[in-house]
């Protein structure tokens, strides 16, 4: 559950709103609304039961992607504190 939440306040925090709320749906319904059929059907009670933390492991494992994909296209923190500096540099003369 950590991972789906922390990924969904990212999106949300830089304005990506349509990944956020990918996000945030698939915690709590394209993941849980079937996890939570198939498995009130195979274990009755004990399938409502685990329906919850499989779809939050679920939502978990779909949301790393995206996180990766977004820190990996980071620009690298030499070039920007290069940049920082540089421009620090350039505009006191």
């Amino acid at each position: 559950m950590p991972v789906s939440v922390c990924g969904n306040m990212l999106f949300q925090s830089i304005g990506k709103s349509g990944r956020a709320t990918f996000l945030s749906c698939l915690r709590s319904g394209l993941c849980y609304i079937p996890i939570l059929i198939i498995l009130t059907r195979v274990m009755s009670l004990t399938g409502v039961e685990i329906a919850q933390p499989i779809a939050d492991a679920v939502a978990s494992i779909i949301t790393i992607p995206f996180v990766v994909q977004f820190f990996s296209k980071l620009p690298k923190e030499d070039y920007v504190v290069k940049k920082v500096v540089n421009k620090k540099l350039y505009s006191t003369y």
